[in-house]
This record gives structure tokens, sequence and C-alpha cells, in this order.
């Protein structure tokens, strides 16, 4: 197979020319593991919807309330009892495309909780109308209004590291957690250079959070082994609340995940991470 191929020439990248060829085997390897998922599942096209459609009879996965190509009336879909409800373009890649709002009765609008941002209800109609959009079920904890994100990253179906995003913070909680060590993962043995202004590492991992890592990390397995991902490497994004951290919520797949992207990527964690120790 490619992948294995491309796997296979990291470790014969020369230590002195390690960093001017890491970049192109970086996209190759990750554009082919993306190819290679998608040839293997020809249901995924990094739609909001693959997930629900596809998986939803086999895992917890956020229920769909209404699509905008259905053309309903939002306000026939949406009554006064819901406290909130999230809003995503079907093609979104990233936040900026996500709404987390929550219902305030006193002014009668609703507060995007991911971008501190205000909307009346004629707003968001307009919005989920003129967009290509869902309506989702709500995920709202009372300690955390926004879901903390566990990231479980797999390789071949086994989870290596799991990144944990924390958004209601006054910066963005992140943190590595080493899976088969069973330890914090610091940004500086993943990555060369500080981390970004935004996020703040948090230094230590609560006996709660530990918990819902090893949650998050057997329902990653569980649903890879549902999968065929022999050979790939795989992001699955999840959500465990925090009053039942035995139930899990997938809520993303990554075959292309962004951990190796962007900051210099230590050689040392990407043998781990693709099991080349």
């Amino acid at each position: 197979m490619l992948i294995e191929n491309l796997i296979a020439q990291f470790v014969s990248i020369p230590e002195m020319e390690y960093n001017r060829h890491l970049q192109t085997w970086k996209s190759e390897v990750m554009t082919e593991s993306q190819n290679e998922f998608k040839r293997r599942h020809s249901w995924f096209g990094f739609r909001k919807t693959d997930l629900y459609e596809n998986i939803g009879h086999i895992a917890n996965v956020p229920r769909i309330i209404a699509h905008s190509v259905q053309k309903k009336d939002l306000s026939k879909i949406i009554t006064d009892e819901d406290s909130g409800f999230v809003l995503k373009e079907i093609y979104g890649h990233s936040g900026r495309q996500v709404k987390v709002l929550k219902r305030s009765e006193q002014t009668d609008s609703y507060f995007d909780l991911l971008h501190n941002e205000c909307f009346s209800f004629e707003e968001i109609s307009e919005l989920y109308t003129a967009t290509n959009s869902i309506i989702e079920e709500s995920l709202f904890f009372e300690y955390e209004p926004i879901p903390i994100d566990f990231k479980v990253f797999c390789f071949n179906g086994v989870a290596r590291v799991v990144l944990v995003v924390d958004r209601n913070l006054p910066k963005v909680g992140l943190v590595f957690y080493h899976v088969q060590e069973n330890r914090l993962y610091p940004w500086n043995e993943i990555y060369l250079g500080r981390p970004d202004r935004l996020w703040d590492e948090r230094c230590h991992l609560d006996s709660t959070t530990l918990k819902r890592i090893e949650s998050a990390q057997v329902e990653a397995e569980r649903l890879c082994a549902y999968l065929d991902v022999e050979g790939l490497l795989l992001s699955v994004d999840t959500y465990v609340p925090l009053s039942t951290p035995g139930k899990v919520y997938i809520g993303e797949l990554t075959p292309r995940p962004g951990i190796v992207h962007g900051w210099w990527v230590r050689k040392e964690f990407l043998k781990y991470l693709f099991n080349l120790d």
C-alpha cells in the first residue's frame, strides 16, 4: 500500500535534511491517508451530516434536528422551550462555521458561546436559510457551556494521543495526553517553538479529566474497529459529559489530522504517532 511505503520512508530521512523534507513528507502522507479513507468509506465527504446518517446506529452522535435544504420554517422547528442548539454549515471545516447558541429568556435572543456574539431569532433564521446548514442538538453541561473536545488520534485503529481542548476558559485550554505512557505530553516534546499565545497549556490532569480521556479513548478505538482504518491515521473528535463520563458522543472524524500540520513537529513524536519505535 502506498501509505505504508510513505510512512516507511520517514525513518530513512537523513537527520541533516529532516526539516527540509518534513513538510513535503507530511503533505504526501496526510493526502494519501485521507484519500485512502475516502476510498474505503464512500459515504464520507466531510459533510456535517455524514456521521449521523452513517454511524448514528452504532455510536452516540448529536441528533440533527433540521437541515436547511428541507426548506422548513425554523420557527416551527425551534420552540420557546428549546434552551439552545448548534448551527453548523454542512461543509464547515472549523469553528468559524459553527455557532453554539444558548437562549436568553431576558432578552429573547440567542448568545453564541463560541464567538461571544448575540443574535435575534430572525438573524439566526436568515443565516440558516442563506447557507447549507443544519440545526443540531446542544450538549450543554452545567459547568461547561461549550463541551470540552477530546480529540483522539489513532493510528492503525489504536489511540496514541488525546488532545483536550477547553474553550470555556479566557484562553483556549489545551493539553496533550500520551496514551501509551498515561501521562501529560508536553508541547515541547511534540513541537519545536512555543505554543500560540491564544492557547494555554494546563500543567495537570485531574482524576475526572483522566476518566473522561479513558472513555474517549475506548470509544474511539471501538469506532475504529467498526471502520476500515488499517494503516491510517485518524482523528476522532469526542465529547464526554462531565456528569456521565462513561457516555461518549462522536463529533467528527478527520482522516487528515491537524496534529501534524502547522508547527514543526519533532521527529521523535512522529515516530511515536506512527508507531515506528
